[in-house]
């Protein structure tokens, strides 16, 4: 397979997926491209169509950022694609990287979020710290609260 690469194409339990179906809709890059706010090369490029709870992008029941690798790289098999800038909504096919499930795994422990769900940079002037009931700790994009926070508003006068 084209996009993948020697070190990952030699690994245990490699199996080279499976094509879409022909029942499946078919992937049209320019439908995919004009999701994406493109940026410079080394910034992220956020998807800006549909995100799931867990912040990631899905288009055509699949992560963006898999379908941004497969277009520009080819099919990287079942193996997982790691997010080197760790923004869950990034597409950038520069930030992908193909990837054993356990280094994915070992990767996500290590490194902390520097993005929200929608793109937005955590910094601390933007993240609020609350507390629940049970005692967790929550860390929130406060760009993201004050959005939510405006269509309440909004929605409360009609």
């Amino acid at each position: 397979m084209a996009g993948v690469p020697d070190s990952v194409r030699s690994a245990p339990g490699y199996v080279p997926q499976r094509k879409i179906s022909p029942t499946q809709r078919p992937f049209v890059p320019a439908n995919f491209w004009a999701k994406v706010e493109r940026r410079s090369t080394g910034d992220c490029w956020p998807w800006r169509g549909h995100i799931d709870k867990a912040g990631y992008g899905k288009w055509l029941g699949r992560s963006a950022h898999r379908w941004a690798y497969i277009d520009t790289h080819g099919d990287p098999g079942p193996f997982p694609l790691n997010l080197l800038c760790r923004n869950r909504a990034c597409v950038n096919p520069a930030h992908l990287e193909v990837v054993t499930a356990k280094v994915n795994r070992d990767r996500r422990v290590l490194t902390p979020r520097t993005h929200c769900r929608h793109g937005h940079e955590l910094t601390d002037d933007n993240v609020k710290i609350e507390t629940t009931k049970a005692g967790h700790t929550l860390h929130r994009c406060w760009t993201c609260r004050r959005e939510q926070l405006k269509k309440a508003d909004a929605n409360r006068w009609r």
